[in-house]
């Protein structure tokens, strides 16, 4: 769809690929504006329908994905469902399938990736498989990308810096290898609604999901004892979130705009960060450890405070 904003003049264009079993469909187009302040005007631009086959190839040695794709279509823009088995990737293979700019489907759980680097497609790129024995995201690696279905799996350990911003996944459960997850890691996923964190997180990077406005539930059991500045500012729909026992530092920010959420601080907490729960609008008391550190601002514009005790 193309929307135009009428106070900024401000317009944006993008795109929406669904896949549809064989048979009669029927599209229906509704938009809704939260705005009180201003209003868009959305544009339907067209629908096409495609009969696409997936393409198979088998990377015998690293670099050979170029010559594979030759056997099977005329042209490398031309692929848009490819599956690939075989060994590892090299940087000449990663380089093709990045020139496949209408590729909206890649399979790879038949090849023996460790580290995915930056893949950077077209704008239809949604679908991503990902292997067993995948070690590492790289940083920046699917950024920017439409995705909305991913599986982590079971061998994952790192995460890297803007690994999966501003994409659509709708939720981040991660296996129980994670050790690492960095900064900007998920931030600006504005379609993410659930995210789980296991006990094997010891490492958490600042704005690690700042800016998922949509994100509702939040699982941490992780071992981290810090949650990190900004971790989660400008989640404004999180409603299920109890913070654990363990946790001993809630950074600056880190809790910014989280308006549905009822907070308990932990007995564990030492030190809370400046305006680490500004605006969460749904805290109405607070116990605080007489040993806890309370940055400026920290609990500013909590207009729901009714109650506050400092203990032992």
């Amino acid at each position: 769809y193309e929307g135009y904003n009428s106070n900024s003049n401000s317009s944006y264009y993008q795109k929406f690929f669904i896949e549809l079993t064989a048979g009669r469909h029927t599209i229906e187009w509704k938009a809704t504006s939260t705005s009180e302040s201003s209003s868009t005007t959305f544009y339907l631009k067209g629908i096409a329908a495609f009969k696409i086959p997936t393409i198979t190839v088998n990377v015998t040695q690293p670099g050979s994905l170029g010559t594979e794709i030759l056997y099977n279509v005329d042209h490398v823009k031309e692929v848009r469902k490819l599956k690939v088995k075989g060994g590892d990737l090299n940087s000449d293979d990663w380089e093709r399938i990045n020139m496949m700019t209408n590729l909206f489907d890649l399979d790879l759980t038949e090849t023996t990736v460790t580290s995915l680097p930056e893949i950077k497609p077209g704008s239809f790129f949604h679908k991503l498989k990902l292997p067993q024995g995948l070690i590492t995201i790289q940083p920046s690696a699917l950024s920017n990308l439409p995705l909305d279905e991913l599986t982590f799996p079971a061998t994952l350990t790192t995460i890297g810096e803007s690994a999966l911003r501003y994409t659509r996944i709708k939720e981040v459960i991660l296996p129980e290898t994670t050790t690492n997850i960095g900064s900007y890691a998920f931030a600006n996923d504005e379609s993410l609604l659930e995210t789980y964190m296991p006990e094997s997180v010891s490492s958490i990077g600042t704005y690690a999901f700042y800016g998922d406005r949509m994100l509702d539930k939040v699982t941490w059991s992780s071992q981290a004892t810090t949650i990190p500045s900004h971790c989660f500012d400008g989640c404004y729909y999180i409603t299920n979130f109890n913070l654990p026992e363990g946790i001993t530092t809630i950074g600056s920010y880190a809790m910014r705009d989280n308006l549905r959420c009822k907070y308990k601080l932990p007995s564990t907490i030492t030190s809370i960060g400046d305006f680490a729960f500004e605006d969460a609008d749904q805290i109405d008391s607070l116990y605080i450890y007489n040993n806890t550190s309370v940055g400026c601002g920290a609990f500013q514009y909590c207009s729901n405070i009714k109650y506050v005790e400092i203990g032992e």
